[in-house]
C-alpha cells in the first residue's frame, strides 16, 4: 500500500495577538500519532510537513499525492469560510490564503482534515444570489412570459427523456447538511452564472438554458468540490433541441 501524507500548519505572525501558539503541538501530535502503531504505523518518508508555506509549494505537494494508494491532508491553523463560493478557506501566512477544494486532490482514497475556523463571509442562498444579479442587471421577470416561453420550448422539443446523473458509475454523490446535494445544488448555482453573463434584453427577446446546459455548466463545479471524485454524467438524445431549465423572458 503506498501512502503519502501532507500535514500543513500555519500558526499567522509570531508575537500578534492571532498568534496559534497549538499549530506547532498539532503537528507534533499528529506526527507522532500517524508514525505509531495505532496511527498506522506510517513511516517518516510518507509524511510531508509544512509550516507557513507558499501556495506553489503546497500545490506542488498535492500533486504528488495522486501517485499514492491513499492520501491525507491535514491543516491546522487559520482559515474563513467564503459564502459565495460556498468554500473553506485556509490561510497559509498572513497574506496568502487557498481555497481548501484544492487539498481535495489526491489519490483515488483521500482524507482530508481542516482544523480551523469557518466563520463565513458574505453569506448568501443561491436564490438570494439570483435575485442579487437580476438587480446588478435590472432585470425583470415576467412570470406569465417565463411560462410562455417555458412552455413554448417544450412544445419545440421531441419525445424523449434526458437523464442527469449527480456521478458516474462506482462514485458516490455528495451531500451538505446546509446545502444538501452538491449536485443539485451546484445546478442551481449554475443556473446564477448563466444569469450573471445573460445579455437578453427582456424587452426584444428571451433566452433559456436548458437541461443539458445547466449540467455542462455544473459539472466542473461538483468536480471542483469533490477533488474530481465526483463526476456528474448525462444520457441525452442525439439531437437537439434539449427540454429547458431556466428562462430570461
Amino acid at each position: 500500500m503506498n501512502r503519502k501524507a501532507l500535514i500543513i500548519g500555519s500558526p499567522g505572525v509570531y508575537g500578534s495577538e492571532s498568534y496559534l501558539k497549538g499549530v506547532a503541538v498539532d503537528l507534533k501530535n499528529y506526527t507522532d500519532f500517524f508514525r505509531s502503531p495505532l496511527g498506522g504505523s506510517w513511516r517518516q518518508n510518507e509524511i510531508t510537513i509544512l509550516q507557513s508555506p507558499s501556495k506553489d509549494s503546497v500545490i506542488n505537494e498535492i500533486r504528488t499525492l495522486k501517485s499514492a494508494d491513499y492520501s491525507l491532508v491535514i491543516f491546522s491553523g487559520h482559515g474563513y469560510h467564503n459564502g459565495a463560493s460556498n468554500s473553506t478557506i485556509v490561510e497559509l501566512s498572513s497574506s496568502v490564503s487557498l481555497d481548501s477544494n484544492q487539498l481535495k486532490i489526491g489519490a483515488p482514497k483521500h482524507t482530508l482534515i481542516l482544523d480551523c475556523c469557518r466563520q463565513v463571509y458574505t453569506p448568501r442562498s443561491v436564490f438570494e444570489d439570483m435575485a442579487k444579479a437580476m438587480d446588478k442587471r435590472a432585470i425583470q421577470l415576467s412570470s406569465d412570459e417565463c411560462r410562455r416561453y417555458y412552455d413554448k420550448h417544450i412544445a419545440d422539443c421531441a419525445n424523449g427523456i434526458v437523464t442527469l446523473y449527480s456521478c458516474s458509475v462506482g462514485e458516490s454523490a455528495l451531500d451538505d447538511p446546509s446545502r444538501g446535494g452538491v449536485y443539485l445544488s451546484s445546478l442551481l448555482k449554475a443556473t446564477t452564472q448563466w444569469l450573471n453573463q445573460s445579455s437578453v434584453d427582456t424587452s426584444k427577446s428571451w433566452s433559456k438554458l436548458t437541461v443539458v446546459g445547466a449540467h455542462s455548466w455544473a459539472e466542473p463545479l461538483v468536480k471542483q468540490e469533490s477533488g474530481n471524485r465526483q463526476n456528474p454524467n448525462i444520457q441525452k438524445p442525439r439531437e437537439e433541441p434539449y427540454f429547458p431549465f431556466a428562462v430570461i423572458a
